[in-house]
């Protein structure tokens, strides 16, 4: 499993072909919640979101399935021994 953080919208189109399944990604970046999650959509990774970004949109229903992560919680993935990869 590789964690993916995605801090930067214009990386995400960078990121998504280097997913593989089992991946989690972690989204830190309010103008990118909503685009990682339908880009990844048809992928099986995990999607997370950083406790306090937003992903408000009137057209789109985040699902269920997305997780929403604590800044400890955050701490704990980004420094356990699985491949970290910060995209911005």
């Amino acid at each position: 499993m590789t964690v993916h953080l995605i801090n930067q919208r214009s990386k995400l189109l960078n990121a998504v072909p280097l997913m593989t399944d089992g991946d989690t990604v972690i989204v830190t970046s309010d103008e990118a919640a909503v685009e990682a999650i339908t880009a990844v959509a048809d992928r099986l990774v995990t999607v997370t979101l950083l406790e306090g970004t937003s992903y408000r949109s009137d057209s789109f229903r985040v699902p269920e399935t997305v997780k929403v992560l604590s800044e400890d919680e955050w701490v704990r993935y980004t420094t356990s021994a699985e491949s970290v990869i910060s995209w911005g």
